[in-house]
């Protein structure tokens, strides 16, 4: 199960920094996106109709750009992210090393890495306050496929959550694996004694104990016959199966 909340984490942690650095995380269709011939824009890049290509919006052009950098939803979405990936980064780099070690089997780990995976997904969620802010707004903003890949983080995040959450201790399972008591035991102790005459007059007593975890233990003693020789009977001896 190790392997798998890697991987998932991997996944998430990839579309979360590809959905930082998209300039598609919104479309623009308003009028001054139009005169600034751009179509799509990211949290630090737009997509332009001069170029066709991503650009990288100078912070130094105070005419066009501040806005875009100035805006304080935008910067809250910036930071935010910033802090979400950093913590992620973080999460996938002890995920993969706690797989030498096998930690993700102990119940106290994996409640850390659920808590901290639902902690990313409400982090990686708030870049979606670029569309609140005025630039947005000014911008006429609406989803693209980068936000797209912001939906896909958050899935993954909730998914490495959920199976931290549900997955099951080592020990519950070896517990569960073995039988509650032996066939027929009920979950108590079972004693059962035999009695056997030889001809010589001896007697050998068998008695056989059945423990609830289900193993099994002989033990064997010899009697003499009362008021003949008396001969030193063997020691006890028990054999547990």
């Amino acid at each position: 199960m190790g392997w798998l909340v890697a991987f998932l984490h991997t996944l998430a942690y990839g579309l979360n920094v590809a959905s930082i650095l998209s300039c598609s995380l919104v479309s623009l269709s308003g009028r001054q996106a139009e005169t600034d011939a751009i179509y799509g824009a990211g949290l630090y890049a737009v997509e332009s109709t001069r170029t066709d290509y991503c650009t990288f919006v100078d912070f130094n052009d105070a005419v066009a750009n501040v806005p875009f950098w100035a805006d304080r939803q935008m910067n809250s979405a910036r930071i935010v992210s910033a802090i979400g990936v950093f913590l992620s980064f973080v999460l996938l780099i002890l995920l993969w090393i706690s797989l030498c070690c096998g930690c993700f089997r102990a119940g106290v780990y994996r409640i850390i890495v659920a808590f901290w995976s639902l902690m990313l997904c409400a982090l990686a969620g708030c870049i979606f306050l670029m569309h609140t802010s005025d630039y947005c707004n000014t911008m006429n903003c609406s989803f693209n496929r980068g936000s797209g890949l912001v939906i896909g983080a958050m899935i993954t995040y909730f998914v490495v959550m959920a199976i931290g959450c549900v997955t099951k201790d080592q020990e519950d399972d070896e517990y569960d694996a073995k039988p509650s008591s032996a066939a027929g035991g009920g979950g108590q102790t079972q004693v059962t004694v035999e009695k056997t005459v030889q001809a010589d007059g001896t007697t050998i007593i068998k008695t056989t104990t059945t423990h609830p975890d289900g193993t099994v233990s002989v033990e064997e003693k010899v009697e003499s016959p009362a008021g003949g020789d008396e001969e030193q009977p063997p020691p006890n001896e028990a054999k547990v199966y």
